[in-house]
């Protein structure tokens, strides 16, 4: 009985989960209850601190380790967006992002429940060892009672029921050190078996105490065989440890000749699981090696990333999303191998520093370019508004320009100076350019004027039609001709459609039977008169300039005449041709000398005026300051 008993208890050991032992100095109803499964990535962070909260005021602290783990993963999940989100919002409204900080109300109630769960944890770990340490005497003094009973002088029935009473007190005294567990068992295992050899002459009391164990582990046998069958592998392998459990620690033997049997059963049923979670494992690992290496295809990423900075703010914001998103990829990613979570985890650690150094750095020297671009800008608003309300406006026109452009040129400056800065500098531009235009219209509604009443003079003249009165005819036709020099300025492409002025000049004077030369020097009396009781210097000018051109014309005219007497030198001073270039060389000399007369009256006129002119003006004050 001894022998056999004993190996079915060695047997037990080497069949046991690998994790069996470890359960073994957990709480029974902790394994048995397990606390509903919950999705906490779907939740706000004010539901996930609820959640905490309630997790701890209504559970055993040692029950809710893996539920506050996923708790406290999704809450970190969540920070980081709300705080990624914040930062866009800071260097949207022209903030240095050197210069963010952020803070959560719900980050420190999360931090404070934290703390209260990992104290209240820390607390029961040492009271769980210190229980571990009592329930260990409390076994010792059980076995040490069972060996009593053995050499006891009592009623063997009395003797039976206080080995049950002990056998009960052993099961409900609890777990006891690891390392302590097995030689304990086997203690009072093979101390057990002893008091059953003693029992051997009352056959009845063993008996009924056999065939209630072969119950019992036939019960246990039965559900680790339907375990194999259970979907969720997890689930059914945590329930062969804990029948595992009640055939080690809560059932004694059965009858000799069930023994192997019940045993082999259950040996069986546990070695399919076993394999089960073989195969199970493996595909684990294969999963688990997947994620390590969708894990260091995203760290590969994130290395190019930090290698290859942006040097502008729109693509370095760009490329912080871009790291967000792929470290958010990456905790998303499962489990890796237990040997490759340090170095992976230390190396996106050292990433996201080396990444969040060069940004730092990047936005230090931003922030100091910003500043240098802020001061040239506010020296061009500053030039700009000088020169807004200038009327040299030739002058002054390409220096806004300039102006303009250099604006352009410059780079970024703080956000928050920025949309201000902007508008003050397109007012002033605005503003003078708003006048230039102002009086540019204006301009063009003179000439456009000017246009119309020259159109008016064309269509006088080509209605002329001479009196009787040569006099009258030259002093219409003159008129008409000062009218049209006092008006103003015409644009080059508009003259185009008054390019026959000279021609319908020219053929009033025909219409009189006079060329333009006759005309002009017969009508400068008239127009003398005209110009004076005018008193227009500018249309004076414009007359003195046409006689200018007039007299060098002739000049012109007479040096080719003079050219010409050279081809006759031998000629004969009565040959015809030579006495008509003699004669219309004294006629050119002639009219020149009477168009020369005529500028000096004009000279004498604009003196007359300009004199006119300055005596109107009023005398300086000559008195000491």
């Amino acid at each position: 009985m001894n022998t056999s008993e004993t190996q079915s208890t060695a047997e037990s050991q080497e069949l046991l989960p690998e994790n069996v032992q470890e359960n073994d100095s957990k709480d029974t109803t902790t394994q048995a209850e397990e606390l509903q499964e919950v999705d906490y990535n779907t939740l706000s962070l004010e539901a996930l601190v609820e959640k905490l909260q309630y997790l701890i005021e209504n559970y055993e602290i040692q029950k809710i380790t893996k539920h506050v783990r996923d708790i406290k993963d999704a809450f970190d999940f969540e920070l980081r967006k709300e705080r990624k989100i914040a930062l866009e919002q800071f260097i949207s409204e022209g903030q240095d992002e050197t210069n963010f900080r952020f803070e959560s109300p719900l980050s420190k109630e999360f931090e404070k429940l934290h703390k209260k769960y990992r104290n209240e944890k820390r607390i029961y770990n040492r009271q769980f060892e210190k229980q571990l340490e009592e329930n260990l005497i409390v076994k010792k003094e059980i076995i040490n009672q069972i060996k009593a009973l053995i050499d006891a002088d009592e009623n063997l029935n009395s003797t039976f029921k206080n080995f049950k009473e002990l056998q009960e007190q052993w099961k409900s005294t609890g777990p006891v050190p690891k390392n302590m567990n097995d030689d304990l068992w086997k203690t009072y295992h093979h101390h057990v078996e002893r008091f059953y050899d003693f029992v051997y002459l009352n056959k009845e009391l063993r008996d009924k105490d056999f065939k209630q164990n072969y119950q019992e582990k036939l019960k246990i046998v039965e559900k680790a065989e339907q375990l194999s069958e259970e979907v969720d592998f997890r689930r059914a392998y945590s329930e062969l440890q804990i029948l595992h459990k009640i055939w080690k620690e809560d059932l004694g033997p059965v009858a000799k000749e069930q023994r192997e049997e019940i045993w082999g059963r259950f040996s069986a049923a546990t070695k399919v699981m076993h394999n089960k979670k073989q195969e199970f494992q493996k595909v684990l690992d294969l999963e688990f090696e997947e994620n390590l290496t969708q894990k260091n295809k995203i760290l590969d990423q994130i290395t190019h990333l930090v290698s290859n900075l942006a040097n502008n703010h729109n693509k370095v914001q760009n490329q912080i999303k871009e790291f967000e998103q792929l470290r958010d990829q990456f905790y998303k990613i499962g489990r890796v191998p237990n040997k490759s979570q340090k170095e992976i985890i230390n190396r996106l650690k050292s990433l996201t520093k080396d990444f969040n150094s060069k940004k730092n750095q990047f936005y230090k020297i931003q922030k100091k370019n910003q500043q240098e671009n802020l001061k040239l800008k506010k020296e061009l608003v500053e030039k700009a508004n000088a020169l807004k309300d200038s009327d040299d406006f030739k002058t002054v026109t390409p220096e806004m320009i300039k102006i303009q452009n250099d604006w352009k040129k410059i780079g970024h400056i703080p956000r928050n100076k920025s949309e201000t800065l902007w508008q003050e500098f397109k007012t002033a531009c605005n503003h003078y350019f708003d006048r230039i235009n102002k009086e540019k219209n204006q301009v063009q509604r003179e000439e456009d004027k000017n246009f119309k009443a020259k159109k008016n003079i064309l269509e006088e003249l080509k209605k002329f039609a001479p009196g009787k009165e040569e006099k009258e005819n030259l002093k219409f036709v003159n008129s008409l001709i000062m009218k049209w020099d006092s008006i103003g300025f015409v644009p080059r492409q508009k003259m185009k459609q008054l390019s026959n002025y000279q021609q319908l000049i020219e053929k009033c004077y025909a219409k009189m039977g006079l060329t333009s030369e006759q005309a002009e020097f017969l009508s400068f009396d008239q127009k003398f008169e005209l110009l004076t009781q005018h008193e227009d210097v500018n249309s004076i000018q414009k007359e003195r300039m046409r006689i200018r051109e007039k007299v060098n014309e002739l000049k012109d005219q007479t040096r080719q005449l003079e050219n010409n007497l050279q081809f006759f030198a031998n000629a004969k001073d009565d040959n015809p041709l030579v006495v008509n270039v003699l004669n219309d060389i004294k006629n050119h000399n002639e009219v020149i000398q009477g168009w020369n007369e005529k500028s000096k009256q004009l000279n004498i006129l604009i003196n007359k005026i300009s004199k006119a002119q300055e005596d109107q003006q009023p005398p300086e004050d000559s008195s000491d300051a």
